[in-house]
């Protein structure tokens, strides 16, 4: 078999081996999703490394290559107390998990997409420099849809779909998904993921 045949079978079996751990963690959209990615990695070698390295950052650099040194670092602060030091282009909600504060609020620690932009409890209020400057079609899908909707969703992101290139300060509302008109209140520290390093298996460069 030729090299890009070989590469293409190695992307699948990782890309089923991941999807087989989100399923058996009951998210079965994740697992779908690597999954669909595997069966055009074995399909068509020539975008295996795509299909392995951009998994649904439209718009946002998400590569498993080394982009060089990261040595920027960046302050995340919430506004109720909580800060965390960010690599430069660091996803926010694996950055955050990492660091020891959660995006969500509540049982949503627990349910949760994990990443995939698709429940919407990660959603916060950003000040300072992040990419995609506005929202990317995840976010547009997600935050007009309820419980979120206008005006206040206006000033929303979702975690999962944006990296840090600068200090930001975070303001968390409250309610299960952060969809109430009142901030969440009291330090956010200590917090330890629920599921370890499957929190970020759709993250690549967080796993």
């Amino acid at each position: 078999p030729s090299v890009a045949s070989l590469c293409g079978i190695s992307v699948c079996v990782v890309l089923v081996s991941s999807g087989a751990m989100l399923y058996r963690r009951s998210t079965l959209a994740g697992c779908l999703v690597l999954l669909s990615h595997s069966v055009t990695a074995f399909v068509s070698p020539a975008v295996s490394l795509r299909a392995l390295t951009v998994m649904r950052h439209k718009g946002c650099v998400s590569t498993l290559a080394m982009n060089g040194s990261k040595s920027n670092k960046h302050r995340v602060q919430f506004s109720g107390g909580g800060e965390v030091e960010v690599r430069d282009g660091e996803l926010l909600r694996t950055a955050l998990l990492r660091g020891g504060i959660t995006p969500h609020n509540g049982r949503s620690t627990l349910i949760n997409c994990r990443g995939l932009g698709t429940c919407g409890t990660c959603a916060v209020e950003i000040q300072g420099h992040v990419q995609p400057p506005e929202w990317n079609k995840s976010e547009r899908l997600r935050l007009n849809f309820p419980p979120h909707s206008p005006p206040s969703n206006a000033r929303l992101r979702l975690a999962c779909q944006v990296r840090v290139y600068g200090d930001l300060e975070i303001t968390k509302y409250k309610g299960f998904w952060g969809q109430y008109e009142s901030k969440c209140e009291g330090e956010r520290g200590d917090f330890s993921a629920p599921f370890g390093d499957l929190e970020f298996v759709l993250d690549p460069e967080g796993r």
